[in-house]
């Protein structure tokens, strides 16, 4: 079993005999060579709370969440273009851990993201994240290496998310 830590940038022979685990950020994974996991999974990608700094001397994150909140909620477009800007830094966030999963992942292998939550401006119940719509907008965008089947399930944990499978295209013939 080979184990890859955040802190080295080698691999690390362990005594296990087949495999290897590698734990880190995802959104940060240089140490890890591509084409190289035949699963690559992440339970949760934490949201960004306050995408744009705005209540950066806020040390609550109720209270920036709920600020955020009150800008999906406003009248005024130029509020509402602050909370659509914030949705975009908020799917830029999560591109950068998706891209580096697909990346790292073996041609034909699986990426499984689990408990997705929704844009905040959307479920106010939760920090904020991508709607489903957002995944096929994404492999184009970022020109992911993967199929175009996404399949997604409902959480069976926490109402209104949902987990995501993705699958890495075959090597080149």
């Amino acid at each position: 079993l080979d184990l890859v830590t955040e802190n080295k940038s080698t691999i690390i022979e362990t005594s296990a005999k087949k495999g290897s685990i590698c734990e880190g950020d995802s959104a940060h994974l240089n140490n890890v060579p591509s084409d190289f996991f035949d699963l690559v999974y992440t339970g949760y990608i934490d949201p960004i709370v306050d995408p744009l700094d705005i209540d950066e001397d806020i040390n609550s994150t109720d209270y920036k969440v709920d600020n955020a909140i009150e800008r999906c909620n406003s009248s005024d477009p130029l509020v509402q273009k602050v909370a659509v800007r914030e949705q975009a830094v908020q799917e830029e966030w999560f591109a950068s851990w998706i891209s580096e999963m697909i990346r790292i992942a073996a041609p034909g292998k699986v990426i499984i993201i689990e408990e997705t939550p929704l844009p905040l401006c959307i479920s106010t119940d939760d920090w904020g994240g991508v709607s489903r719509s957002w995944w096929e907008k994404a492999i184009h965008k970022y020109k992911w290496d993967v199929t175009k089947d996404i399949l997604m399930r409902d959480s069976s944990v926490f109402d209104l998310r949902y987990h995501v499978m993705l699958k890495k295209n075959d090597a080149a013939k």
